[in-house]
């Protein structure tokens, strides 16, 4: 959409943004207070954040906020763009403005940052019109202060020390108490002060949201706070309910997804993520990343209901996609994810060998391709193959290192150590490979490697428990099998792998529980039919034998 205020002058503008969001505009034109400003910025009785700017602006204030708090931070700089157009003394419209180039929990370029700074030192001079707006574009400075030079992550603690200061001042203040939250969970936190951090966040936001249950930008907000295994079921019944009253904006209808997936919730996780999907697809002209990454978590819900043909459905759009040669960092991990989950998930390593890996700027994705390459290779017995799709998944490390990347570095690592000990296996080195499966393991079962990132192309834990059991050692497969469900819960694979491990070490009634939640998962589906077979064909005698016994 072209922005607003480069096509109309002031009067049509006004009337265009009340037909967008509902503006009321009656009288305004003969109303001598519609041209002045409301005397102080306060929070009302229902949180609303009253600004100091004319009347007319105030609703487009309010959307611009609730995007903000909804990560929709292109849509919100259109709005506090029509919102400076209608008023251009309105510092609040720049402060938004500003604080849509700087996504706290997205990425940021040097452009963006840019306009960002443009926009904070016109809310500067315009002069704020008392202490609250004033105390909201000081802290701002932090963020855009020397940001060719500056460290980001000591921009970003700056900030969060403002937005401190300006709670406990101002402790009445929800939205002001949501942003300092939101700062609490910042990528920059050091590692020691996660969990401290975290629960503040948490306390902050349920005070909110026992005050007020339908807060949006709370709501949003404390699911990122939730979103960790060990936590996900304190965060069920918010994620229900943002999932109804999210705004219709694709990050926003996909968050409640997080906590779905964290307690194997799968249909509820699909229907958001189609919701999502069908919300991005609007804005495929400008940024397909959002699209990409509902689908990249479709293909991964479908796989675990053995949806398989909807999975690969997607698959093949994804494939035939002509190249994007400056993708975002969500579009160009989804695209290389979305075949690598496919054939990695079904065992199908033949097809895992069609795939090739393209240079990226996001070193992370081209190194997943690598990965899923190197295990069709080892699995496939043509070691050559695999050692040297290593060789590239290790270029991939080092270059995240190198541009430290450390997060993705980290991660990229539990990949390197997952393919390599698949490569040890198909060379017959048995232990060898087994040390690296539980590294990799160990890596991405780290507190906080759960969240920053779409899921993991296989857990590391399922594929040790799958060599055990190709190893013959049954009870130690079911072991494995077994700690990856506490993180992991409904997974198929994971099923299918604990059923078959229980069934051989002889645990007639655990292999029967595990075959039953197999069949109530994806027992109607029409693919997955040797695994379902399976599982009945077991459930069918173990009852007969049951019968027979008593």
């Amino acid at each position: 959409m072209n922005r607003i205020f480069l096509l109309f002058i002031l009067s049509p503008l006004l009337f265009m943004m009340a037909a967008a969001i509902n503006l009321p505009l009656a009288g305004a034109q003969a109303d001598p207070a519609a041209s002045t400003k409301t005397s102080a910025s306060k929070e009302s009785d229902d949180g609303a954040f009253h600004i100091a700017c004319r009347p007319q602006v105030q609703a487009a204030f309010d959307r611009g906020l609730t995007l903000l708090h909804a990560f929709a931070y292109d849509a919100a700089e259109e709005i506090f763009l029509a919102v400076i157009e209608a008023d251009p003394d309105c510092a609040m419209g720049y402060w938004g403005a500003a604080m849509s180039r700087y996504p706290l929990h997205g990425n940021t370029d040097p452009v963006a940052l840019k306009n960002g700074l443009g926009y904070l030192v016109k809310a500067k001079k315009i002069s704020p019109k008392n202490a609250k707006e004033a105390s909201y574009i000081a802290s701002l400075d932090a963020l855009f202060e020397d940001f060719g030079s500056r460290d980001a992550q000591i921009r970003l603690l700056a900030y969060q020390k403002a937005m401190a200061a300006h709670y406990r001042d101002d402790p009445e203040d929800q939205n002001g108490a949501i942003f300092y939250a939101l700062s609490l969970l910042s990528p920059a936190v050091p590692a020691e002060k996660n969990e401290t951090n975290r629960n503040k966040a948490e306390t902050i936001l349920l005070a909110i949201l026992k005050e007020r249950p339908q807060h949006p930008g709370a709501l949003h907000t404390i699911l990122h706070v939730y979103d960790a295994p060990e936590r996900a079921s304190k965060g069920l019944e918010f994620a229900r309910t943002y999932a109804r009253i999210a705004p219709s904006t694709p990050h926003a209808q996909h968050m409640p997804a997080h906590i779905f997936k964290h307690l194997g919730l799968w249909q509820e996780a699909i229907d958001v993520n189609r919701i999502s999907e069908a919300a991005a697809r609007t804005k495929m002209n400008r940024n397909a990343g959002a699209r990409l990454h509902a689908l990249d978590d479709l293909v991964y819900l479908y796989l675990q209901t053995g949806e398989d043909r909807k999975a690969e459905a997607i698959v093949n759009e994804i494939l035939s996609m002509p190249p994007d040669l400056a993708p975002s960092k969500d579009a160009a991990y989804a695209r290389t994810a979305i075949p690598a989950r496919y054939f990695s998930e079904r065992r199908l390593w033949t097809g895992a060998l069609t795939l090739r890996p393209r240079p990226s700027p996001h070193a992370y994705a081209e190194g997943l391709t690598y990965f899923a390459y190197a295990i069709g290779g080892a699995r496939n017995r043509r070691p050559i193959e695999a050692a040297a799709a290593l060789e590239g998944l290790r270029a991939v490390h080092d270059r995240l290192r190198a541009s430290k990347e450390m997060p993705e570095a980290e991660r990229t690592e539990a990949l390197l150590q997952a393919a390599a000990g698949w490569i040890e296996y198909a060379e017959g080195k048995r232990d060898r490979a087994i040390l690296h499966l539980r590294a990799a393991a160990e890596i991405q079962e780290r507190p906080g490697n759960h969240s920053a990132f779409p899921e993991n192309i296989l857990p590391a834990r399922e594929m040790l428990a799958d060599l055990l059991l190709e190893e013959g050692e049954p009870q130690a497969a079911l072991k494995e099998y077994e700690r990856s469900l506490l993180l992991r819960p409904n997974r198929f694979n994971t099923l299918y792998g604990a059923a078959r491990a229980a069934e051989r070490a002889e645990k007639t009634e655990k292999a029967r529980d595990y075959y039953q939640d197999l069949v109530h998962l994806a027992g109607k589906s029409q693919s997955r039919q040797r695994e379902i077979l399976e599982a009945t064909l077991f459930l069918k005698n173990s009852t007969q034998h049951t019968k027979k016994g008593q």
